[in-house]
């Protein structure tokens, strides 16, 4: 072999080993962050984030004999507060309105005829959809006690069986 073969063989690999090893810079495009600062006084506590309420059983003599109300079942809301910048809390319930039954949620399952319907601790009525009363904080931990109940649906034949309903809440300080 030459050397000038030998040279051009040299320079060959240079320049492709070069090549492989090369960057290239790319404008790719632009990040937005966004976020909001909050004074947030309280924390839902664990056992508050998603939780069950078992309605038990009701049946549809105490309906008939209670004008179409079963018996209130209570559950609660926990917050942890560490500080006393708000002095209340209102919960916001959301969910499926029933509109045969105006401000009660909507069930789903084997039963029919009912609709489940949300009371403050007072058993005043909390219209899904809506802010419940509002209700004093202080620091540490706050139970927020509430009802819920079944309720028959007017001019509707009650059907037995199982049946779930959806919820969720959402809170505003005072």
């Amino acid at each position: 072999m030459t050397i000038s073969r030998r040279i051009f063989w040299v320079l060959a690999a240079l320049i492709f080993t070069q090549g492989a090893q090369a960057s290239i810079d790319v404008t790719g495009g632009e990040v937005l962050f966004s976020g909001r600062m909050v004074a947030q006084p309280c924390l839902v506590d664990g056992v508050s984030k998603d939780f069950n309420v078992d309605m038990g059983y009701t049946s549809t003599y105490e309906l008939k004999r209670n004008d179409g109300k079963g018996k209130p079942v209570p559950f609660d809301i926990v917050l942890n507060c560490s500080s006393a910048t708000n002095n209340a809390v209102k919960v916001y319930f959301a969910g499926k309105e029933e509109a045969a039954s105006p401000g009660g949620i909507m069930v789903s399952g084997e039963a029919a005829g009912i609709a489940l319907h949300l009371m403050n601790k007072d058993e005043t009525a909390i219209t899904i959809n809506d802010f419940s009363s509002s209700i004093p904080l202080v620091v540490g931990q706050n139970v927020l006690p509430f009802l819920v109940y079944v309720r028959g649906l007017s001019n509707m034949k009650v059907t037995p069986g199982d049946f779930t309903a959806n919820a969720t809440f959402s809170l505003r300080y005072d």
